[in-house]
């Protein structure tokens, strides 16, 4: 087989041989978007639309939830499934990929993490309450009284809708920011959209189950970083530092406003 000449975003990436394009593809240096031609063909044409890519890439079918034929309840476990166990097959570009719709990611988060919250709150009143009547005896009632948490905790869970909504376009902007930073947003914006709604839908579920909510953490950032390398075809050492420039200047923003409380109290103390 010819050499093929490779271009990303109307820039050269050189002339490589298959093992050497296979071998970018697997280390992040070439992404299955990259237009690639060879001496005799007619057209420029993505590395994604070569058999011999497409063998070695994850298979793409579409999920569970995206299948207007199926309901939204038989739907639910199988995408949970990919979700949580699969997520560089699940977010894995088409080859001919349409224009990424938004409405079913979110309707995914809305539905989960409101559904979780809601777990939760059940959970915390079953396993939480006794502890804390028990704490609030020994500290002679300074605690406030538990319907009053519970009624903050309710307040947060009937709040899930808004913060969702608000949340998950906000994330994807910021996070998809420090993606193309790292030269691993190839896909848009969308991607990432689509990544975070259903990966932070999923983990949220588990955050809810007792005893199991501790892996919702690391769980879900693992499953983001497989899902956004696979859908954006990015390696994930790439994907791995957006992620923690994202965190980084957050931590630093929050630790900046702690600063400037403690500060304020200080001064009217002084």
């Amino acid at each position: 087989m010819e050499p093929l000449h490779l271009a990303r975003d109307g820039a050269s990436l050189g002339i490589h041989a298959q093992g050497e394009v296979l071998a970018g593809l697997a280390d992040g240096r070439f992404r299955p978007s990259d237009l690639s031609w060879s001496p005799g063909e007619p057209a420029w044409a993505p590395l994604r639309a070569r058999p011999w890519v497409a063998g070695v890439l994850p298979r793409s079918e579409p999920l569970a939830w995206e299948d207007p034929s199926r309901r939204w309840h038989v739907a639910l476990l199988p995408t949970l499934r990919r979700t949580l166990l699969a997520p560089s097959a699940a977010f894995a570009p088409a080859p001919s990929p349409e224009p990424l719709r938004l409405g079913p990611p979110l309707a995914w988060h809305l539905l989960l993490a409101t559904f979780a919250n809601l777990l939760g709150l059940g959970w915390a009143h079953w396993l939480v309450r006794p502890y804390w009547e028990q704490a609030r005896l020994l500290t002679r009632e300074l605690l406030p009284e538990w319907v009053t948490i519970l009624g903050y905790l309710g307040l947060w869970a009937l709040a899930t809708p808004v913060l969702v909504l608000g949340g998950a376009f906000l994330a994807a902007f910021y996070l998809h920011g420090f993606l193309r930073l790292v030269g691993a947003g190839a896909a848009g914006w969308r991607s990432t959209f689509r990544v975070l709604n259903y990966v932070g839908g999923s983990a949220n579920l588990l955050l809810a189950i007792p005893f199991l909510g501790i892996l919702a953490g690391p769980w879900g950032l693992g499953c983001a970083m497989a899902g956004l390398a696979s859908a954006h075809g990015a390696s994930r050492p790439r994907v791995g530092v957006a992620l923690t420039l994202a965190a980084g200047v957050v931590a630093f923003a929050a630790l900046g406003a702690l600063l400037l409380v403690v500060l304020a109290f200080t001064m009217r103390l002084v």
